[in-house]
């Protein structure tokens, strides 16, 4: 049997393992990314060294001044997900301090979940190209319209530090500039990495939750005893109760369903209907009876396909797509016996909660990276979901199933 990444072995597989150099600067190489992308960054680059010449370095050994941080995190909700035990830290090593959480509007449930309880004080909303949706020209208008309407908002704000925490293009760093914070901090991973006043270290080989973990000591934030490693997002527990009663209105019970996520913003990282029926299939015979529950934006053709498929099998499912909000999906989340999903929003919520997670990886398009490291006491799993892998995904099934029990 060919070996599958387990969580304990995720520090072996990098979130990226290519750069591309151009005129002198280094981009990290993703699978659509080329020296045309490279061309044109490096040209918006040179535009904004004119607009924010580099400053002479400060003292690195001088301490930031934290008293007003705006955060950038322009990023997928997993990805903002994954930078909340960043922010922990920093309310954590500095009490007083004011977070503004810069974000894209696709996450504006989860920023505001993210300010009601105390990780964030201010959010504002930027919809960066490639990254909102629309086609070009709209996508570009909305963001040339946000940068305007945030650019004497953050200069009004006058933050102390500027830190972002998206180390791929499109990113926005340039932000730091507009506000004219007196310190910029983030990856130096593109072009505008000469504009950083402090450089928060990247490795292709380590997780993303770690690398935002282990930068903040930059922030004179040491590490918590016990919490030195990423674990999955840090997001408060809901009263029980509360949990059972958004699930009763679904007609399910706490612990009696799981939860399954088959959508992404990155649609390649889906599954074929097929892969999903010969999951699910296999976990219902010794998933006690539980229902699975099909949650999302919408049920989509494969999410239609599959319930039909358990309905001819005589398995109990049903679909809640379109009917939640996104407090309704942390809530089902923790009251679930588990989830089951592909790389997406699923996962994250799911071991936000510490529920067994299986997770559907797609070779070359789902990133191991997203997950924690070194994370044997997490209840995660992986499938692959590749032909010929029947008898991988039948043995994470199964350990899937014995979590749960």
């Amino acid at each position: 049997m060919k070996e599958t990444p387990s969580s304990t072995s995720l520090n072996e597989i990098g979130n990226d393992t290519a750069w591309r150099t151009l005129l002198g600067r280094r981009y990290i190489a993703g699978r659509r990314f080329t020296l045309l992308h490279a061309a044109v960054y490096r040209t918006i680059d040179a535009v904004a060294e004119l607009l924010w010449p580099h400053r002479r370095a400060h003292d690195p050994a001088r301490p930031l001044p934290l008293d007003r941080i705006t955060v950038a995190k322009v990023d997928h909700i997993g990805d903002l997900l994954m930078a909340t035990p960043f922010l922990a830290g920093l309310k954590r090593g500095h009490p007083g301090v004011s977070i503004l959480l810069i974000v894209g509007r696709w996450n504006r449930g989860c920023a505001e979940l993210l300010k009601r309880i105390g990780l964030c004080d201010e959010v504002e909303y930027l919809d960066l190209p490639l990254l909102n949706g629309g086609g070009g020209l709209a996508r570009l208008r909305t963001c040339l319209a946000d940068v305007r309407r945030l650019r004497p908002l953050l200069r009004k704000r006058e933050p102390s530090t500027f830190v972002e925490l998206r180390p791929y293009t499109p990113n926005a760093i340039f932000l730091g500039g507009l506000a004219k914070a007196a310190y910029r901090v983030g990856f130096g991973t593109r072009g505008l990495a000469k504009l950083l006043d402090r450089e928060i270290p990247y490795d292709g080989v380590v997780p993303m939750g770690q690398l935002l973990l282990n930068a903040l000591p930059l922030f004179g934030v040491p590490p918590e005893p016990g919490a030195e490693i990423y674990r999955g997002p840090v997001l408060p527990g809901f009263p029980k109760a509360e949990s059972a009663g958004v699930a009763a209105r679904f007609g399910l019970a706490p612990g009696g369903y799981f939860v399954l996520h088959m959508e992404s913003r990155e649609a390649s990282r889906e599954v074929s209907a097929a892969v999903w029926t010969e999951i699910l299939t296999r976990v219902a015979p010794q998933g006690g009876g539980r229902r699975f529950v099909l949650v999302g934006k919408t049920a989509g053709p494969t999410g239609e396909a599959v319930l039909a498929a358990l309905a001819a099998a005589g398995i109990p499912a049903l679909s809640v797509a379109g009917q939640t909000s996104f407090d309704d999906l942390f809530h089902l989340a923790q009251a679930a016996a588990g989830t089951i999903c592909i790389d997406s929003l699923g996962a994250h919520l799911s071991l936000s909660f510490r529920r067994p997670t299986l997770v559907l990886m797609r070779a070359g398009f789902s990133h191991y990276g997203s997950f924690p490291v070194q994370g044997a006491d997490l209840p995660l799993f992986f499938a692959p979901v590749e032909e010929g892998e029947e008898e991988e995904r039948a043995a994470a099934a199964l350990r899937f199933t014995r979590a749960v029990v």
